[in-house]
């Protein structure tokens, strides 16, 4: 989490009051007695955060917001890497946040990396950007999205016309086009490491406009990006990360 005193990050931070929670958190690592106060503010809004996404199945229809564990997908691998992960949405409000910091989102194809049922590729519909693609592993979670989209769309007369790829993102050719990579914590950082590698390689043989916008990134990620010689760190805050390539329009 970057220093609760980056009042530049904090000013991105308005969902949830994500502003006041990261300065308390991060006084309460100072001052002890803040803790329990901290823990209990944390509660209420996740709690407010869960409303807030079960409010939008509610609204549309859709279901986004129930989790599932990767063994219950059958994608749970041998070893370390997915035990214990689970599929969990992103909130509207988060993501709505992270996608209105992404700049000329007109001229961007919009990925959304480990798109689960989908939510995030229905609010980007929302946002202007040029082109939409869901990539997911489970084929259940796939299937899922594509009802979501379906009933969106009935909800709110909006089709959402995404393309979906259902598949190992690691191995699914990435379009030479600028693109807007979004990831809401889908990988353990050994998996991370390797999406940011696949996205660095497609940039290497086509160089493009691109963005990566990440919530909760792992740190070896973030250090991983800081250390590209294509990526520049944009937006710094509390909960989410903007890099964007250094050659791009922005």
């Amino acid at each position: 989490m970057v220093d609760f005193m980056n009042f530049r990050g904090l000013m991105h931070s308005r969902a949830h009051l994500g502003a006041p929670l990261a300065v308390l958190t991060g006084l309460s690592r100072k001052v002890p007695p803040l803790r329990p106060v901290a823990r209990a503010a944390n509660q209420l809004l996740s709690r407010y955060t869960d409303g807030r996404a079960k409010a939008f199945d509610a609204e549309h229809g859709t279901d986004t917001f129930a989790r599932v564990g990767m063994r219950e997908l059958g994608l749970e691998k041998d070893g370390s890497n997915y035990e214990g992960w689970m599929y969990g949405p992103i909130c509207q409000d988060f993501f709505d946040e992270v996608a209105q910091a992404i700049p000329q989102r007109e001229l961007l194809t919009f990925i959304d990396v480990g798109m689960g049922k989908g939510l995030a590729v229905m609010r980007a519909r929302e946002h202007g950007f040029r082109r939409l693609v869901g990539a997911e592993l489970s084929a259940d979670l796939c299937a899922v999205a594509k009802t979501n989209f379906q009933a969106y769309e009935r909800s709110t007369g909006r089709p959402v016309v995404a393309e979906v790829v259902c598949g190992d993102f690691m191995a699914t050719a990435l379009p030479n086009e600028p693109t807007a990579f979004f990831l809401n914590n889908p990988f353990p950082a050994a998996v991370a490491e390797l999406a940011v590698q696949h996205i660095e390689r497609s940039l290497e043989l086509h160089p493009r406009p691109a963005v990566v916008a990440w919530r909760r990134m792992p740190g070896p990620t973030r250090a991983q990006l800081e250390g590209s010689k294509r990526f520049t760190l944009r937006t710094e805050t509390p909960y989410w990360h903007l890099f964007v390539t250094r050659d791009g329009p922005w």
